[in-house]
Parts: C-alpha cells; structure tokens; sequence
C-alpha cells in the first residue's frame, strides 16, 4: 500500500511540475511578444504631434512657438528634471520667440507653489488634467505651433540628447521668427 501511495504522489508531483512549466513557458512567450509589440507601438510623445491643442484662452498667434511644461507636483520624474527646465525657461526669456506656459493638474496656486519650489518662475501657470492635452502622463514637453498645432514632444525625463534635441527646435523657432 506504501508503494501506491509512493507512485501516485510521484506522479502527482510530475504532473504539477509539467503544468507549472507549461504555465511559466506560456507567461514568457506572452511577454516576450508582448514586449515585442510593445517597442513597435507608437510612443507617448508621437500620438500627440499633429494634434490642435485645446487649452483655453491661450492665443497661440501671440508668438511663434509655445513650449508646454505639462508637469504635475506628484511626479519625481518632473521634480528631477528641474535643472533643465530652469535652462528652458532661461532660453525662452533670452529673447526667444517662444511662450513657455506651465499646465499642471492642481490648481494655479498649487502649481505656483511646486514651480517655486524648483526654482521655477514662469509666469504663465495652466490648470489642466494631461489627458486634455491628449497626454497620459507626466513630465511632457510640448512645443505648438502660432496655430497651436503640435510640432514636437517629449515624454518623461528626459536624456542629454533629447534635451540637446529640445534645445536645438528652440533654436530652429528662433530663425524662423526672424524671418
């Protein structure tokens, strides 16, 4: 009886195993061609370019350019990439063609709060949620053109080369208002 109990335990305990790793096989398969897919599919920062932004009382012909700071005071990734956006709003001021407007999801007083405490001093403060902008998340660059179509994004904190990249459209809205 010992020896019954012994084989049918045995093969039990093989039967276990073999679901477990047909489970944990199927689980690696899903994820790698989700994972797959995933990196084709289109990022953040794309599925807004092209689109006409829909933020009230903003007159978009009033410069060439506005560079949108969609920011909010829970985000670290907005709150470590202060630096940079303390370069922005320093390029936007130097004679720059374009309007650097902050849009966060708490009020204008809050967002004032967050921005100062950054070191942030822009002057014109937006309350709208991301997703009215058309964007899921934050901290996300947004430059629009005088019609308030968007021309470029960038999405989360950004690297050397996408702030080089910012930088550099800021540039190329400098020449084109000059002419």
């Amino acid at each position: 009886m010992n020896q019954n109990l012994l084989k049918r335990t045995e093969i039990l305990t093989n039967v276990a195993v073999l679901i477990a790793a047909v489970l944990i096989g199927a689980a690696v398969v899903k994820n790698y061609i989700l994972d797959r897919h995933d990196a084709h599919a289109k990022r953040p920062e794309e599925t807004v370019i092209g689109s006409k932004l829909a933020l009230p009382d903003v007159d978009w012909r009033a410069n060439h350019q506005t560079l949108l700071l969609v920011l909010s005071r829970d985000c670290h990734y907005c709150s470590e990439s202060a630096p940079f956006y303390k370069r922005l709003e320093k390029e936007t001021a130097r004679g720059s063609d374009t309007r650097l407007i902050a849009v966060l999801p708490q009020d204008v007083e809050q967002a004032r709060s967050y921005l100062a405490e950054l070191g942030l001093s822009v002057k014109d403060v937006r309350r709208a949620s991301p997703g009215s902008l058309g964007v899921r998340g934050t901290p996300m660059i947004i430059m629009a053109d005088d019609h308030g179509i968007v021309s470029h994004a960038w999405t989360g904190k950004l690297s050397p080369d996408e702030e080089s990249d910012v930088l550099s459209k800021l540039d190329a809205g400098r020449v084109s208002a000059c002419r």
